[in-house]
């Protein structure tokens, strides 16, 4: 059984190589869902600019995701 949980997502951004050096840091423009949601199943962030190559994970993680409220089972897939 799903619960409630509140999805605030933090924009900790790690610059690649193909960056410039003069550039700023990308940015979140939008979160979604926001505030509490019931049986969240996707949550789509948009940043400014392209932060990482889509599936490479060499690279770091573009932000991180905290959810509060109970752990339910499952594994997250």
């Amino acid at each position: 059984m799903q619960g409630v949980f509140s999805v605030i997502a933090s924009g900790s951004l790690a610059t690649g190589s193909w960056c410039s050096v003069s550039a700023q840091a990308a940015s979140i423009v939008a979160v979604s869902p926001q505030g509490e949601v019931a049986q969240v199943r996707q949550v789509n962030v948009k940043f400014s600019e392209a932060v990482v190559p889509f599936g490479d994970l060499r690279q770091p993680d573009p932000m991180n995701l905290v959810c509060q409220g109970a752990v339910p089972d499952g594994t997250g897939r």
